[in-house]
């Protein structure tokens, strides 16, 4: 309801009567388009302030949309006042079809585009995350290695003082 009444503030200021706008004419058509884009519009910029991981990178996959949304009112209001003057209805109907077609596929596209970013973010940590563990499992192997063999040097050492005092040599027992 909202978008509805921003579209119908815009338009009466723009100098489409509200006559037109609420009537059956093309200055209807024109309304319930520029409103729903304003409703793409608005609904982007709720999402983003309410999404929980909101950053400044959210803010910057918006900026297109919301050009997007700008561009398309006024690329609808230009062909309004080109219809005023020339009553190429069909032409008209077309462009603001069009224009709620592109909106949609570019907030869809924007969308994947922000998805697909995220996902390779995460494999890219999931890649170091994996790099890290395998560094730290290599130096634990290495640890172990490094105390078998300090356990078996141990018993060599003991077993020759076990046979030498067994010989009963006890000065090289002692040495």
């Amino acid at each position: 309801m909202f978008s509805d009444v921003i579209g119908a503030f815009v338009l009466s200021r723009l100098g489409i009567s509200i006559n037109e706008l609420l009537g059956i004419s093309e200055g209807r058509l024109i309304y319930n388009t520029t409103s729903k884009i304003i409703h793409l519009f608005l609904l982007v910029i709720i999402i983003l302030f309410t999404n929980a991981r909101f950053d400044s990178k959210a803010l910057l996959h918006a900026i297109p949309l919301m050009l997007c949304n700008l561009s398309s009112i006024f690329i609808l209001f230009a062909q309004y006042t080109t219809f005023i003057d020339n009553g190429k209805y069909s032409t008209f109907v077309m462009t603001t079809i069009c224009m709620l077609v592109i909106n949609i596929v570019v907030c869809g596209y924007t969308e994947i585009v922000k998805k697909s970013y995220e996902l390779q973010k995460n494999q890219l940590c999931m890649q170091e995350q994996l790099a890290k563990q395998e560094l730290y499992y290599q130096d634990i192997i290495a640890r172990q290695d490094e105390s078998r063999a300090l356990w078996h040097d141990i018993k060599k050492y003991m077993l020759a003082m076990e046979n030498l005092v067994s010989t009963k040599t006890r000065p090289e027992a002692e040495s």
